[in-house]
């Protein structure tokens, strides 16, 4: 496929569903066009099946614009496990350099400004998070990438 191609794929997928699914070589996920509806478009930083990262995608874009999620934890998107959904605010120069180039060059040709990324961290096979200690402990999954903060790092511990 050319790239002239690709982009009216692309254009196209934006135009019929709201959003297109972009898929990098490291196996990670995002969408494009979720902020033309004034919503984030979402990242998956975990190396995932293509089709089980684009019914992922799909389904928490759905949902988020008939306001059945927002951000943070959320056992709305995997059966019998947690998710969080977070804004991207750390490593954001990684991001735009490694990951969603494609999306940064539609919104810039769209003069689409002030663009925001969410990202969907998922849970290892024991409901552990990155930020979590015992994340991934046995090493059966890939590492997954952050563009968020921990919602554990806002907390703060009270002493009584």
């Amino acid at each position: 496929m050319s790239r002239n191609e690709f982009l009216a794929k692309m254009d196209a997928d934006i135009e019929r569903t709201g959003r297109s699914i972009m898929g990098v070589i490291n196996g990670f996920f995002y969408t494009i066009g979720q902020n033309k509806r004034e919503h984030p478009d979402i990242i998956i930083s975990m190396p995932l099946d293509p089709d089980i990262a684009q019914s992922l995608l799909n389904d928490v874009c759905a949902s988020l614009e008939k306001g059945e999620l927002s951000e943070g934890k959320t056992d709305k998107v995997l059966r019998g496990m947690d998710a969080y959904l977070l804004p991207c605010t750390t490593n954001l120069e990684t991001m735009h350099a490694d990951y969603v180039i494609q999306a940064d060059e539609f919104y810039k040709t769209n003069n689409i400004k002030d663009v925001k990324y969410w990202q969907l961290v998922l849970p290892d096979a024991r409901n552990r998070f990155p930020w979590d200690s015992d994340y991934n402990s046995n090493r059966r999954m890939p590492d997954q990438p952050l563009f968020c903060t921990s919602p554990v790092s806002h907390l703060s511990l009270i002493h009584i």
